[in-house]
């Protein structure tokens, strides 16, 4: 089932019941297909910096799954992204990143936030 075949669906008020777990199997597998090349080009990247490396996509609660993967793997640390707005990090943790610390234990957690975009200022002076 692609994309374009909800759209009978969305028309008569909704997919029946039945149809969840199809709808739902074709999601979880076009951002798996999405993500991992993503994944593996990152995971490349840090290894040719000699950064140590896994990569693995997993499906459940993002916090669950992360903590779990720490707990089976024995991880001692590790990284995880924030890409809400500045202004809101100042506020509060994100959801997962949130859990993710509450529920770390012995294990490090960096938090990583993309750099901001650059900002062009127009100077006009000597």
């Amino acid at each position: 089932m692609s994309g374009s075949d909800y759209g009978p669906m969305l028309s008569r008020g909704g997919p029946a019941p039945d149809e969840m777990d199809e709808i739902a199997r074709t999601v979880q597998s076009d951002e798996r297909r999405r993500a991992q090349p993503h994944l593996e080009e990152v995971g490349r990247q840090l290894a040719a910096e000699g950064i140590p490396v896994r990569t693995e996509i997993r499906e459940g609660l993002p916090g669950n799954a992360i903590m779990q993967a720490a707990a089976r793997t024995g991880l001692s640390g590790h990284c995880h992204g924030d890409s809400r707005p500045v202004g809101l990090r100042r506020e509060t943790l994100g959801s997962v990143s949130d859990y993710v610390v509450r529920h770390a234990g012995d294990v490090a957690v960096v938090l990583v936030s993309p750099a901001p975009p650059a900002r062009v200022v127009k100077h006009s002076g000597s």
